[in-house]
């Protein structure tokens, strides 16, 4: 139940009257039902007042508040309509599932799509094949189009006297690598005695 404050014992009250909102606050509008009075009783300095509400009984679940609200005139004009995307009907039971097109960045466009392309054609190239957990990981940060495939390991060996690509030709002195530097021991400071 609620309870209405600061209604002087003078005002005549009575068991069953219904409470609006005034409006006053700035909150509420006006004129909004608020509840019906159900105990009426002077007290010490104001009547004490229980109304029973108008609202749920078992209190809401959801409250929306506004608090800068727009108000302007509903445009008489319908928007303009959309179009409507529809996907193909399903294939009937038994009837064999058509192959989906191969996509490729071209076709969709979008930056998901040249994304993935890009992707499989680094793996491709690299000769790593996705789902599975053995390989080493591809190097994503190279750019598919310069990047030559590793042969598979099934291919024939290369011909005598064929070079590899990138390799030095035959007669030419390779680089060598650098050797490592030994990293020194940590060394401990002298104990305290």
């Amino acid at each position: 139940s609620l309870l209405v404050d600061y209604l002087q014992n003078e005002e005549k009250v009575e068991p069953g009257e219904k409470f609006y909102t005034s409006g006053d606050d700035r909150i509420f509008p006006r004129g909004l039902p608020v509840g019906e009075a159900k105990v009426v009783r002077p007290g010490r300095n104001y009547k004490e007042i229980l109304l029973a509400p108008s609202g749920f009984r078992h209190g809401v679940e959801e409250v929306l508040i506004v608090i800068e609200g727009v108000h302007q005139q509903i445009p008489e004009t319908p928007p303009p309509p959309q179009p409507i995307k529809l996907l193909p009907p399903p294939p009937e039971l038994g009837s064999p599932v058509p192959a989906p097109a191969p996509s490729s960045a071209a076709q969709s466009g979008t930056e998901a799509d040249r994304l993935l392309d890009r992707y499989r054609r680094i793996g491709e190239a690299q000769g790593h094949t996705y789902g599975t957990s053995s390989g080493r990981i591809p190097d994503f940060n190279v750019d598919p189009n310069q990047i030559r495939p590793r042969p598979s390991p099934g291919a024939a060996p290369a011909a005598p006297g064929a070079t590899a690509p990138g390799a030095p030709a035959a007669g030419a002195v390779a680089p060598s690598a650098p050797s490592p530097t030994p990293t020194p021991a940590p060394t401990r400071p002298p104990a305290i005695q």
